[in-house]
């Protein structure tokens, strides 16, 4: 299985354009229980191409956008140059090279599932201020209506790795063991994406699990993809449905 750190680094480009953000209402949410403002000190941690990133900037003090896969690091930098508050450093979860203790917020957006769990726990106690709150996010597909469970047949079908890499194999009770002796709680809200044949087509290249566009697998995954969008677009779009699912806690 390809490195984590590194098998983006071909997709940077669909990444950015069409993998989904978060709805609005996360930042509100985290607000409301307590757990930012404006004097936060945040470390985004595997901010990829800075889509939760973009949305901490302008309601905290300070936000550490820590990515290792340095193409997915340039665009963050590129996308939010005009903020005097971010810090972009290429490390990883397990070795940040932060200062002990200045963290209030780490937060983890579709990346916790690709860290290291001892080791990344320790260095979040060691880079947290007491009581540093810790927020794990997910983009998740809902399954139950006709296209979603076509669309997920799909990527299961064409995938290259799917089922080893798919951040649900990191269940609730495994999140759970990584806040103890501390409570884990969590959230959902509902978020949408709204995708013409383009953006379905990059969405899923997008996919680190996916084939590329010059493997030899990928005319026939973008000729099912094409099938698929001409059996369910209404008005030439099709909607992928998510769960954003959000746990949250302390660590020290």
């Amino acid at each position: 299985m390809q490195d984590a750190t590194t098998r983006f680094g071909n997709r940077v480009k669909e990444y950015n354009l069409y993998r989904p953000g978060y709805p609005g209402e996360l930042i509100t949410f985290l607000q409301v229980q307590n757990l930012l403002d404006k004097n936060s000190v945040v470390a985004d941690i595997g901010a990829g191409t800075g889509k939760l990133t973009s949305m901490l900037l302008p309601e905290v003090k300070q936000v550490h956008a820590i990515e290792p896969n340095e193409p997915m690091l340039a665009v963050c930098k590129h996308n939010l140059s005009t903020h005097a508050n971010l810090h972009c450093i290429d490390a990883t979860a397990e070795k940040t090279t932060l200062p002990d203790h200045s963290i209030d917020l780490i937060v983890a957006a579709q990346a916790f599932h690709w860290f290291d769990k001892q080791a990344t726990h320790k260095e979040f106690e060691r880079i947290g201020k007491p009581k540093c709150k810790v927020v794990l996010v997910w983009n998740e597909r809902i399954s139950g209506d006709d296209f979603m469970d076509a669309y997920d047949a799909l990527l299961v079908k064409y995938a290259i790795d799917y089922k080893k890499v798919d951040h649900r194999n990191t269940t609730p009770d495994t999140i759970a063991d990584f806040f103890a002796p501390n409570q884990m709680q969590f959230a959902y809200l509902p978020n949408e994406q709204e995708l013409d044949i383009t953006a379905l087509v990059g969405r899923t290249l997008s996919c680190s699990y996916m084939p590329t566009a010059d493997d030899e697998k990928w005319p026939e995954t973008h000729n099912a993809l094409k099938k698929l969008f001409q059996q369910y677009s209404q008005n030439e779009y099709v909607s992928l449905r998510y769960i954003t699912k959000i746990f949250y806690g302390t660590i020290n």
